[in-house]
């Protein structure tokens, strides 16, 4: 397949809107790269340490998108690292090329992860692990007579990646003091909470149930969340806060149970708890027992009040 059919991809997505860009006849097999794609030119490696490896150490990649129809192409592989990798796109220079669009693949499974309009800065945040391969795209997708005259487009693509992740719920936040249901499942940075019985849910945070300047989730008492990560990867639960309702005046101790599943089935599990009468969060890590997991179970053994849960902070160990 020679590298020039990606000058069709603009056409696939401006009129069939195809979701799956490797699905098409137009770009060969899944499985295969123009030759010249595996080259040090168009590929770039994530490793330990290196450009990529965290926030501080971002991994700068140019693009330039010569005309309409055209695409700049490039893959980023890991080597060595697992984690959640952040891909943030530039606006192109020029606003008139603001029109451009990405695709993201992911190519474990040739999915296309992400479909981007360059209107506003955008960014893709996926799972990866050693060996993984992310294939990125930018095209112009303006349909012209070949005697149009329009300015290429260039920018950066900045990649890196998080070994530690804290998920706070803050996109969950509403400024009112209702009660908000949120059904079975929550995603969030590349990890699934999900109850198999629909009980997630939040405060806003004018209620008086609402703890601290950040969003806390909770389950119903006697249910469970089940935590996974997208993708293949293992991780480590290393810690998380719980605060109580506050709604009795002598003190309780309500229990949290957590378990963790490890990739061979085994299991471990823990008590941690909150006190009603600090009516705040208490910050509780996890020993090494909680390590190499493949999903991380929490149930609520409160009653009838409810345990805020807050702050997860979960460590990438791995992949299967």
């Amino acid at each position: 397949m020679e590298a020039i059919e990606y000058r069709h991809i603009a056409w696939i997505l401006q009129i069939t809107n195809e979701k799956d860009l490797w699905g098409s006849q137009r770009l060969g097999s899944p499985l295969e790269l123009p030759a010249d794609l595996r080259t040090a030119q168009y590929t770039h490696e994530l490793s330990p340490g290196g450009p990529g490896s965290s926030e501080d150490n971002k991994l700068t990649i140019p693009y330039t998108v010569l005309n309409h129809l055209s695409s700049s192409v490039f893959t980023v592989k890991s080597v060595g690292l697992a984690g959640q990798v952040h891909l943030e796109f530039e606006k192109p220079d020029d606003p008139n090329d603001q029109q451009l669009v990405g695709a993201v693949i992911l190519r474990v499974d040739n999915d296309q992860t992400d479909l981007l309009d360059f209107h506003t800065a955008q960014e893709v945040t996926l799972s990866m692990c050693p060996g993984s391969e992310i294939v990125v795209i930018i095209t112009d997708p303006r349909w012209q007579p070949p005697s149009a005259s329009l300015s290429f487009a260039s920018g950066n693509v900045h990649v890196w990646t998080d070994v530690d992740v804290v998920l706070d719920f803050e996109h969950l936040r509403i400024d009112d003091d209702w009660y908000h249901y949120w059904g079975n499942t929550v995603i969030e940075d590349g990890f699934t909470l999900f109850s198999p019985s629909g009980n997630i849910a939040t405060w806003g945070t004018l209620s008086p149930n609402f703890r601290g300047d950040s969003t806390g989730i909770y389950i119903s008492p006697g249910f469970v969340a089940e935590l996974t990560a997208l993708g293949s990867q293992t991780l480590d639960l290393v810690s998380v806060d719980l605060a109580e309702q506050c709604t009795y005046t002598v003190p309780h101790t309500w229990y949290m149970g957590v378990t963790g599943y490890k990739p061979d089935g085994s299991e471990v599990s823990t008590m941690i708890w909150a006190w009603d009468d600090e009516c705040g969060y208490a910050t509780f890590s996890l020993d090494s027992r909680f390590t190499n997991l493949v999903m991380v179970a929490f149930e609520d053994f409160s009653h009838p009040t409810r345990i805020h849960i807050d702050n997860i902070t979960i460590r990438y160990s791995g992949c299967q």
